[in-house]
């Protein structure tokens, strides 16, 4: 099977999943320029896992605890993460490498960890970020670039989008209401920024969280945001 390595780890990572169970050897051959590498490792890594053992360790999810680290930036509140392997492939643990760096004026390279796009371009109307790489966030469950774009610009965020690099200002954000576009990830990262806010935010189909992570409302609240769910 020959496949475009330059759109989607996800396709590639399938593949390997049901590998072992093609009637004939399954080979894969990757064409071109290969994002998210990181999701292939850990694909691989769970297969090797697997089949030395049938009891596996299910390690933390660090684009999860990014939210509640991109809060506490928000916010000045300590929160304390457990379960997060420092030595993970996950791509999302670049977190933490970006965090060891000042976020002021920062210029972040988001092409090996996309999902952490939204959670750190959230941060930018508090410090000013420039994110690179933002021409594949086209292909997620959204438009994820013309997401944060149009919302952030709604709540009054100077933004700047190019062919593949947003720019964000130092701005100061009013009240609003945000469209998720269907995407749990637009819906998490401002309900976050919504969390910091004073007069906070409305967010449509915030149900859309569910997709990866059901308890999310739920965690934020124990951390003191007041959430108020409204039923047409």
């Amino acid at each position: 099977v020959a496949i475009k390595g330059s759109i989607s780890s996800q396709f590639i990572s399938s593949l390997l999943i049901i590998a072992p169970f093609a009637s004939k050897k399954l080979k894969i051959k990757i064409i071109g320029r290969t994002v998210s590498k990181g999701y292939i490792t850990l694909t691989l890594n769970a297969i090797d896992k697997i089949r030395k053992s049938s009891r596996i360790t299910v390690e933390g999810d660090f684009s999860s605890a990014s939210y509640f680290i991109a809060l506490s930036l928000l916010t000045g509140a300590k929160i304390k993460i457990k379960n997060l392997n420092m030595k993970s492939a996950q791509p999302d643990r670049a977190i933490v490498d970006i965090l060891k760096k000042p976020l002021e004026n920062a210029e972040i390279d988001i092409s090996n960890c996309p999902d952490l796009a939204l959670t750190l371009g959230i941060l930018g109307p508090s410090f000013g970020i420039t994110l690179r790489g933002t021409k594949r966030l086209a292909d997620k469950e959204s438009n994820r670039a013309e997401a944060l774009v149009k919302n952030l610009s709604k709540l009054g965020a100077k933004v700047k989008k190019g062919r593949n690099f947003i720019k964000i200002e130092k701005s100061k954000l009013r009240a609003g209401i945000i469209n998720t576009f269907n995407d749990h990830r637009v819906a998490m990262s401002f309900a976050v920024l919504g969390a910091s806010m004073d007069k906070g935010l409305i967010i449509k189909n915030i149900e859309t969280v569910k997709k990866s992570y059901p308890n999310f409302l739920r965690d934020l609240k124990s951390l003191g945001a007041n959430i108020t769910i409204i039923k047409h």
